[in-house]
């Protein structure tokens, strides 16, 4: 039989304020007597201050303590109404034979729920052994802390239990990350505090909820079903709803469209809603009765899984004669942790944070209600408004994925929903040759974390890897990472990733570890794309076979894709330290084209019959060494123009004291060759050896009745930078051809241009002058 339970140390925040203070800082403090400094200070103490008989000392929190501290200090300034004190809480449950007591780092409750956080640090990130264990000990808390927490103050709704594990420098598994959520524990870390920290700076008390939307979303919220008069109408497809609302009980429900701090992004939060700014609304709003917001919050709420009521719920009332395009009733709301996004008007709705409960509850806000609202639907809103006022990260978007497309009806956000969250799975698995190396939009750059989740989603979102032909939403031919369900997908995605990069790896472990660092440039955004691009023309080739690949098992699959990985990764192991300087200078796409061909052709060497379409044809470029040729063309093409442009100058205006260099070229052309010249030391002699090829085309404009009918071929009324198009088109191949380091190549077909130019201009005659063309001078247009 049991006694009544009880919970000790739960105190009061009246009772906690000067614990708070203690917690708030990053270190110790002591006073002690002037004779005791010494020993002190042999334990790593710091004098801060002495006086006439003491000394303050200070020491910095360890490890442990200062994990624990930050946890117990973010929840204090969430405000919740009772938390742990001194040394935690302890949960008592006394049955007639014994009494048991367990301790937890530090709790929180409301009348809602009550939070029971474990925390668990170490000095260097690495995994925890015993983590198994530490987690089926927090669990075992769940039970005797419910009947507990629920039996005081006689509470006719029960309060729910939230066991958090809150980490710091653990590197923990896929098989941990699941045994946690069948436990039912939310696991948090470092870059998670870190988060929150941040985000209670900005809202201020109003972070509890986005907090807790985070940890139990779609949890009902005893107590707060409310009916409320509305309009029901229609905007575009989709049915709303207008209705007017208390602001603290839409901070309750409401949650942003930012991402949670496992894969978020805090600068784009920030950017977003401001602390200046919502302290700024907050004071309009208590400047007096006639502050008011005249436009409508935009929210949306979701639709709840089959198996539990939808969180709102319309009946129409009698209508007036009459009306149109609205019908009036009741709107009964049955709100749950996160089930209402706000689209627009966040600042708003945050700044009744800074006012206090007693404003908050008596104020009223405009809302405008969608539910159900399409994922691209409420994206497209979401990214329509805030662009308006801040553009939004594509990183951001990105991540967004999976939350508001996943499942979605149409395939291609379907698809994209599939790939964010393969991506962010592959950087969250502490086995994966990706662990933490993806720079999601809210982690920064490192040195190892550089591989943007943009540049490896446009990888992985070329077509071929999930479907090789679909009509409209329907799959016709699946791709070699399809499979029956989404999960099914992420999972068929994450393991050839893993498998392929794994390789990798292991063959070149220094090039990889070194990321963005000196002496790296594989595990980048250029190296890991050229990577996946030859994945996916090896899957092509396979699946020209008579097995197909998405008709194989996951572990099939990888062993099939495994030997090919092998030759991939014996290609990156072959290279010199000034072959991978070469590799880390591609860039661009002839770059990323040249880094993907040599590394098929290394391929090619171990798997003859693999001949992707391409191949051939870039190893017979690359053969003639047509940047060679491409440079000696362009250096006659050059000469050419020069000959012609020069001497129709020197015709126009004359040789006289230079004129034609005076009248005949641009003042920022002469003024740029002038300096090169000078610091050249006139080594290359006349001034027209000083201009570089594109300036030709600034002179042809500005000498358009001389030089536009012999050098600009087009049609008359095409304007001139169109006719003089040719000009830039040269350039851009001089360009690939004069940087052959970066390994790109002047084309078969660009050669053949650059031939077909010089022999058009080594036909042309130098134009003789145009009659009344100087005289016109003033009136020129420069462009």
């Amino acid at each position: 039989m049991l006694d009544r339970p009880s919970v000790r140390n739960l105190l009061s925040r009246a009772d906690l304020i000067g614990l708070a203070r203690r917690k708030a800082r990053s270190y110790d403090q002591e006073s002690v007597r002037r004779s005791d400094v010494e020993d002190y200070k042999t334990k790593g103490w710091t004098v801060s201050r002495t006086g006439a008989q003491s000394a303050v000392m200070t020491r910095a929190k360890s490890h442990d303590v200062l994990l624990e501290d930050r946890v117990w200090n973010l929840l204090w300034q969430m405000q919740f109404p009772s938390m742990s004190g001194a040394g935690g809480a302890f949960v008592e449950v006394s049955e007639a034979s014994e009494s048991v007591t367990s301790q937890v780092d530090v709790m929180a409750a409301d009348d809602d729920l009550c939070l029971a956080i474990e925390c668990k640090s170490a000095l260097a990130r690495g995994r925890r052994p015993a983590f198994q264990q530490e987690l089926a000990k927090h669990s075992a808390v769940r039970a005797p802390l419910a009947r507990a927490i629920n039996a005081q103050g006689g509470k006719a709704s029960k309060r729910t239990v939230v066991l958090v594990l809150w980490t710091n420098n653990a590197l923990l598994s896929a098989n941990d990350r699941v045994r946690a959520r069948e436990q039912n524990v939310v696991l948090l870390n470092e870059a998670d505090l870190e988060y929150y920290e941040t985000l209670v700076h900005h809202l201020g008390p109003a972070a509890r909820y986005q907090f807790l939307a985070e940890l139990i979303p779609g949890k009902a919220i005893p107590g707060l079903e409310i009916r409320v008069p509305a309009l029901k109408s229609k905007m575009g497809a989709y049915e709303c709803y207008t209705f007017s609302i208390a602001p603290d009980y839409l901070l309750k429900v409401a949650y942003v469209a930012h991402r949670s701090s496992r894969d978020s992004d805090i600068d784009t939060y920030q950017r977003m809603v401001v602390r200046s700014r919502l302290k700024k609304i907050a004071g309009y709003i208590c400047s007096g009765p006639d502050a008011m917001f005249p436009t409508n919050i935009v929210i949306n709420f979701e639709k709840p899984s089959t198996s539990r009521r939808p969180f709102v719920a319309f009946e129409k009332a009698r209508q007036e004669e009459g009306a149109e395009g609205a019908t009036f009733g009741w709107l009964t709301l049955r709100p749950a942790y996160k089930s209402a996004w706000i689209i627009d008007g966040q600042h708003r709705l945050y700044a009744y944070s800074y006012v206090g409960a007693d404003v908050a509850s008596r104020s009223r806000l405009s809302v405008l209600a969608f539910v159900g609202l399409p994922g691209r639907v409420q994206q497209k809103l979401f990214v329509d408004i805030n662009a308006e006022q801040k553009s939004v990260k594509r990183n951001l978007l990105l991540e967004l994925h999976p939350d508001i497309h996943r499942g979605d009806d149409d395939l291609k956000w379907r698809t994209k929903a599939i790939i964010s969250k393969a991506i962010q799975e592959l950087n969250d698995d502490v086995d994966s040759p990706l662990f933490d190396r993806i720079q999601l939009a809210t982690t920064p750059k490192t040195d190892t974390r550089c591989i943007t989740l943009t540049s490896l989603f446009a990888a992985l979102e070329k077509p071929g890897f999930f479907t090789y032909s679909a009509r409209g939403n329907q799959i016709v031919t699946p791709g070699p990472f399809w499979g029956p369900t989404d999960d099914k997908i992420i999972g068929r995605t994450t393991a050839v990733l893993n498998c392929w990069f794994a390789e990798v790896q292991a063959a070149v472990p220094d090039w990889w570890a070194a990321g963005a660092a000196e002496g790296g440039g594989l595990a980048m955004n250029d190296g890991v794309s050229i990577a996946v691009d030859v994945l996916r023309s090896v899957t092509e080739h396979l699946d020209q076979g008579r097995v197909k690949l998405a008709e194989l098992s996951s572990p099939e699959l990888t062993n099939r894709l495994r030997p090919w990985a092998v030759a991939l990764a014996g290609y990156f192991a072959e290279m010199t330290d000034d072959h991978r300087r070469q590799f880390r200078q591609l860039r661009g796409n002839q770059g990323h084209a040249t880094g993907l061909r040599h590394a098929q052709r290394s391929i090619q060497l171990a798997f003859p019959d693999f001949q992707p379409e391409g191949l051939a044809e870039f190893l017979e470029r690359e053969k003639a060494n047509t940047n060679d040729a491409a440079m000696a063309r362009i250096v006659d093409i050059e000469r050419q123009l020069c000959r012609v442009v020069i001497g129709g100058l020197r015709a126009q205006y004359g040789i006289e004291e230079d004129a034609w260099w005076y009248h005949g070229v641009p003042t920022r052309i002469r003024t740029a060759a002038a300096l090169l010249q000078q610091e050249d030391r006139n080594r290359r002699g006349a001034q027209e050896n000083y201009l570089d090829f594109i300036d030709y085309r600034e002179v042809i404009h500005y000498n358009w009745p001389l030089l536009g009918d012999i050098l600009a071929p087009g049609k008359q009324n095409q304007n001139k930078a169109t006719r003089t198009h040719w000009m830039t088109s040269v350039n851009e191949i001089r360009k690939i051809a004069a940087h052959g380091s970066s390994a790109a190549w002047v084309s078969f077909e660009q050669l053949d241009e650059l031939t077909d130019r010089l022999t058009w201009l080594k036909g042309l005659s130098v134009p003789a002058a145009v009659p009344g063309f100087r005289a016109d001078l003033s009136q020129r247009d420069e462009g």
